[in-house]
């Protein structure tokens, strides 16, 4: 790869693009970065670390959640001389990194090359195209994950306005409205394990084993509890059907096939 200088951070790339990007794991790009984690984030590197997420947020992350820096020098916490100890399960904004993603509310998605590190050991290039460096680094689920739990956080953000606007005699203070008002609002919808282990005990079902499926299993229960909150802003219904929908607790909610 020839070594060129680092693309106009102004400028705006399609997957087709030309570009191309050589790590040399100086390390460097590993400092001073705040990065924000996602639920799916915090569930991957939970995981590699042999730890549940609930002591993941209260003992590795940093505000927001995100990758918590060390205050000497404020690299990433996970950075080892210049190695990632997460590596395998780095979260997304690492994984694109140098390049940042724009999504555009028609769903389309650009890139940006975002200003390196003064001393960056990496190399750009034009040999291959954006498409071929997301997918060498595995960018694919990481990237799908992402946006569904962005679809997520929006819904969350209407129902929650919904429900301002709501006056309280209107809403019926059922178990499954306290249930999703407590995960929505006090972020508890971040603690993956927390909320799948509630659901595993109403149930009386174990966990989901693998994070593929914990990730999906999070992802129905929170629309479920999202779709408890609409129906009880609605008008009660005269029909046995829809007054059962109101009431349906998002455990008892067969997701499975999700």
């Amino acid at each position: 790869m020839s070594r060129e200088a680092a693309p106009d951070p102004t400028s705006r790339l399609q997957e087709d693009s030309a570009f191309s990007y050589r790590c040399h794991a100086c390390g460097r790009c590993c400092h001073h970065k705040l990065i924000y984690l996602a639920p799916h984030e915090v569930l991957q590197l939970a995981r590699h670390l042999g730890m549940r997420t609930t002591a993941f947020l209260a003992e590795l992350a940093g505000p927001g959640p995100s990758l918590r820096l060390r205050e000497e020098d404020g690299a990433c916490i996970f950075l080892d001389g210049s190695a990632c100890r997460v590596h395998p399960v780095r979260p997304l904004a690492c994984r694109l990194y140098p390049l940042g993603l724009h999504a555009d509310v028609d769903g389309s998605e650009t890139f940006s090359p975002l200003d390196p590190h003064p001393h960056s050991a990496g190399e750009y290039g034009r040999e291959g195209t954006v498409a071929g460096f997301l997918a060498a680094q595995g960018v694919g689920p990481w990237r799908d994950w992402s946006r569904r739990y962005a679809q997520l956080h929006s819904r969350m953000l209407e129902v929650l306005a919904r429900l301002e606007a709501t006056p309280p005699s209107a809403v019926s203070p059922t178990p499954e409205i306290a249930a999703a008002l407590d995960a929505i609002g006090t972020g508890d919808w971040m603690d993956i394990d927390a909320v799948l282990e509630r659901d595993a005990t109403q149930r009386g079902t174990p966990p989901p084993a693998t994070v593929e499926q914990a990730i999906a299993r999070h992802l129905a229960l929170l629309h479920a509890w999202l779709d408890a909150l609409l129906a009880a802003t609605r008008p009660v219904q005269a029909d046995a059907a829809s007054d059962a929908r109101s009431r349906a607790s998002p455990s008892a909610i067969d997701t499975r096939g999700t």
